[in-house]
């Protein structure tokens, strides 16, 4: 019981969208996060162009404040707010828009409150190993790709009285994101995550 949002009809923390989802959307509980394999989504039926295929990523080498840094610790930044927040399930966690923004933004909010709705939290933490695949345009970015394998195995589901919530298989998740820069901070626009085990 993973908390990457699966969509698989359980309970997904992190953005549980209602809405119909295309099947090969079918989500893992965006680590529990928004259930669908389109989990943190920015256009779930429409990421041809926008977010590149595991087979055509190709990581792009990052130092220590480079437009790639900056773009990794956007992403990771963003889940660690949001683990943050799920602990509580506090879904007007001010924290969140400082590292997303758009429909990445409304999909973690939109889970938050389903979780504080639903009386779920999670404890724990997802374990990341993002690389950034695409910058544009290279030489002075403001747009990027980031895929992700996310592992979400031992961030768990609970009730708020302390027993353990039924969820989403858990294990390891690819996810791509796509960030843009708002001035000099970067923000995670769209986000999709896939089923447990696609990575």
């Amino acid at each position: 019981m993973g908390a990457l949002v699966t969509g698989r009809g359980g309970h997904a923390p992190v953005g549980h969208v209602t809405a119909a989802v295309p099947s090969r959307c079918r989500a893992t509980r965006v680590f529990q996060l928004a259930a669908g394999a389109c989990v943190l989504l920015a256009a779930c039926g429409s990421t041809a162009g926008r977010t590149p295929s595991p087979s055509a990523a190709r990581s792009v080498v990052t130092e220590p404040g480079d437009p790639g840094t900056l773009i990794l610790n956007a992403y990771t930044g963003m889940w660690r707010a949001y683990a943050v927040a799920a602990r509580t399930a506090d879904y007007q966690a001010g924290s969140l828009s400082r590292y997303a923004a758009g429909d990445a933004l409304m999909v973690l909010t939109r889970a938050l409150l389903n979780d504080h709705q639903q009386g779920v939290v999670l404890r724990g933490a997802p374990v990341l190993d993002p690389q950034v695949t695409a910058m544009t345009p290279l030489a002075d970015p403001d747009s990027s790709s980031v895929t992700d394998c996310a592992d979400d195995s031992k961030w768990l589901q609970y009730s708020t009285s302390g027993q353990p919530a039924s969820g989403a298989p858990a294990g390891r998740h690819r996810i791509y994101a796509q960030l843009q820069l708002f001035g000099p901070v970067w923000k995670v626009t769209g986000l999709v995550v896939e089923a447990a085990g696609t990575c």
